[in-house]
């Protein structure tokens, strides 16, 4: 199981790019997030990928306007956050090195030479709703967003303060959490049957089983696939959004009911934050408060930021784009 958090959907969406067109846009542009330029293939891409995601057909997007409107806060909130990068990155002078460069086109090169023929490499890229111009762009915005963190965080700049009594405070405040979880796989063979077994964990649990126990005895003795995770000290943002909200919506100590997922079950517990824990891991929790702060901060610069369409993109609703 991936738990994934909001302010890591970069990390997720950006694998790899210098725009050929610069840093400042194309000049076809599809659409315009504040004064940065999107290209057709960068658009493209976050369209595409949030549209398989979603799994609508253009029946069901033509019947139900708020299955577009769905699809297009995801595709917003996205080109917001990356354009976000690109807008801070020319606000702080913030430029990638000619070895960065370079190295956008080592990694594409590697990437093809991963594949036996071109046509298996095209096909693989299509498969992601890639073109090679979008993988550079991407990359480059990956490494933008590096640039701008570390610029943002930076006690030279102290434009986000992370000092011991700053995030000692954010601790008191309550703003750090601890939980742990079992996840248990399933294939659409055996799907009922693991919801079944998903519920004996659950009631075991109940009773005042621990989840170790319980992932060594099925996972280890049997061979089943099932992930036990502690995550010992995470802060807002850090998690991925659905499993956030559970979490907070329990009590210390107490266990959720079973959830399905795409791929298995979710069962997960909240837990006391161990300040032991927090001790001897203080300087991963001060990691976690500046990436929380720095998606608080990109966050916010992209609200402003209005979205405008161009050219063929103008009057074509999202859903529609191929």
């Amino acid at each position: 199981m991936r738990i994934r958090s909001i302010a890591k959907i970069t990390a997720l969406l950006l694998s790899a790019l210098l725009a050929l067109c610069g840093l400042a846009g194309c000049s076809d542009a599809a659409a315009t997030v504040g004064e940065q330029d999107v290209s057709a293939d960068l658009l493209r891409y976050f369209t595409l990928n949030y549209r398989d995601d979603l799994g609508y057909t253009d029946e069901e997007y033509a019947a139900d306007p708020a299955k577009g409107e769905e699809l297009e806060a995801l595709v917003h909130e996205a080109l917001r956050e990356v354009m976000t990068y690109r807008a801070l990155a020319e606000e702080f002078d913030l430029e990638l090195s000619e070895e960065e460069e370079a190295g956008i086109q080592t990694s594409l090169d590697s990437l093809r030479e991963q594949y036996a023929d071109d046509e298996e490499y095209q096909e693989a890229m299509k498969a992601e709703n890639l073109t090679e111009e979008a993988y550079r762009e991407l990359t480059t915005l990956q490494l933008l967003a590096q640039k701008v963190y570390e610029y943002l965080t930076s006690p030279r700049h102290n434009i986000i303060a992370s000092d011991d009594a700053t995030v000692d405070g954010d601790i008191a405040a309550g703003n750090f959490f601890s939980a742990e979880y079992l996840y248990i796989y399933y294939s659409e063979t055996d799907k009922d049957e693991k919801i079944a077994f998903a519920d004996t964990l659950y009631q075991a649990l109940q009773s005042g089983s621990s989840m170790r126990e319980l992932d060594d005895q099925y996972a280890a003795e049997y061979g089943l696939a099932m992930d036990y995770v502690e995550l010992g000290a995470f802060t807002y943002t850090q998690q991925e959004e659905g499993f956030e909200q559970l979490i907070l919506s329990l009590k210390e100590g107490q266990c959720a009911a079973p959830v399905v997922r795409g791929d298995g079950i979710l069962i997960a517990r909240r837990q006391a934050l161990s300040m032991d824990y927090v001790e001897e891991h203080y300087s991963d929790v001060v990691q976690s408060y500046k990436e929380r702060e720095f998606a608080y901060y990109i966050r916010r610069y992209g609200e402003g930021l209005e979205i405008t369409y161009h050219g063929d993109f103008e009057n074509q609703k999202l859903w529609e784009i191929q």
